[in-house]
């Protein structure tokens, strides 16, 4: 919901500015005819560069934050726009808005081919975050190196922009120093307005994603919640129904948790519950795996697209990696450190079944892990 707020804001405060600066410049066209047909058409296409690369940044950060609206179809769209501004501005052009022609000052055409280079390097980019199934959230390396290029590029056709306008206004002896500031207060209105609302947008995504993960995130492990493990299955589920396809659910059991607390009290056992959640995250092998606290001492695989086998080798691995780190547990009446007892659970579903049914299987088979004396792995 920030998100969207967010989006709305800048557009607003985008289409504002823009007919601001419209404005501006239709003023300075009329008061003192410096822009003349032949290069009014030039000062808008650098402008709808930066215009369109912009909203091609937005759309492309909506569309990884999640948001159905911002599709890839639109993000290239924005960018094929701002490479044929920036071609016109080489070749000429002509669209609904009116005839462009080609610069003929080496200087200023050297500027442009290099804010089409820039656009090469952002689509590249923009592939490589796409292809990257981890890492590439807001705040990451990958973002943050996604970021510098966008502002490279935006710094280039800003540069684009001002070079042509300092270069018609030296050509015109008469124009008005009134006219200069127009044009001036013009381009660090735009510049401002559209740096502020990026980062001010950015911030509230990425408040909206914190808020999120509190929600989603057990505060004192910090692995997924029981709310992230139901909201998972759900959809994991759907998908397994859709494609025929096994999922795996898992539940295992701190051994006599209720002893430990008891024998080292519960500052202790936090401490417990956190060393148990990590080594559990750490078997964790493809991005879409999950671990959550399931309540209490008790956690929770879902291993989408993995059958009984596939998920009784990952909780062989659990088990040996427990084994190796011996947490103490000197109150145990199963080993002399921290065990745990599983259930693992595997199905392919069919349209008369629900999670429910997964879940319960788990369970059952998890009880019959504690019945047998505990530290051990029992299959539904």
């Amino acid at each position: 919901m920030i998100e969207r707020v967010g989006y709305h804001i800048f557009i607003s405060v985008l289409v504002v500015s823009a007919l601001i600066i419209i404005s501006l410049f239709a003023y300075s066209i009329k008061s003192s005819h410096v822009l003349t047909e032949i290069d009014a058409p030039l000062i808008d296409a650098a402008m709808e560069v930066k215009l369109e690369l912009t909203l091609a940044h937005l759309n492309f950060e909506e569309h990884l934050a999640g948001d159905k609206t911002a599709t890839l179809d639109q993000v290239y769209a924005h960018i094929d726009n701002s490479k044929w501004y920036a071609e016109a501005m080489l070749f000429g052009g002509q669209n609904s808005e009116g005839t462009y022609l080609a610069l003929n000052q080496e200087v200023l055409r050297k500027k442009v081919f290099k804010v089409l280079d820039g656009i090469a390097s952002i689509q590249k980019k923009i592939k490589q975050r796409l292809s990257v199934t981890n890492g590439a959230m807001a705040g990451s390396p990958l973002d943050h190196s996604f970021d510098q290029t966008f502002e490279s590029i935006f710094k280039s056709a800003d540069e684009v922009e001002n070079s042509l306008l300092l270069y018609l206004a030296s050509e015109r002896a008469s124009k008005k120093t009134t006219d200069y500031a127009i044009l001036l207060i013009s381009i660090l209105l735009y510049a401002f307005v559209i740096r502020y609302t990026i980062i001010h947008h950015k911030k509230e995504r990425l408040l909206s994603k914190n808020l999120e993960r509190m929600a989603t995130y057990d505060k004192l492990t910090g692995i997924p919640n029981r709310r992230f493990f139901d909201e998972t299955l759900s959809n994991e589920w759907a998908h397994a129904l859709r494609a025929k396809t096994p999922i795996s659910l898992v539940l295992c059991d701190i051994d006599y948790f209720k002893k430990y607390n008891d024998a080292l009290g519960h500052q202790a056992g936090d401490n417990c519950l956190r060393q148990v959640a990590e080594i559990m995250s750490s078997i964790l092998q493809r991005p879409i795996d999950s671990v959550s606290r399931y309540g209490g001492e008790e956690f929770a695989y879902i291993f989408p697209f993995t059958d009984e086998e596939g998920a009784k080798n990952r909780v062989d691995v659990l088990q040996r990696t427990l084994k190796k780190q011996r947490i103490p547990h000197p109150e145990s009446d199963a080993a002399d450190h921290v065990t745990i007892s599983v259930g693992v659970a595997s199905i392919i579903p069919n349209a008369s079944q629900s999670p429910d049914d997964l879940i319960s299987k788990a369970d059952q088979a998890l009880y019959r892990a504690k019945e047998k004396g505990r530290n051990q792995i029992c299959m539904a």
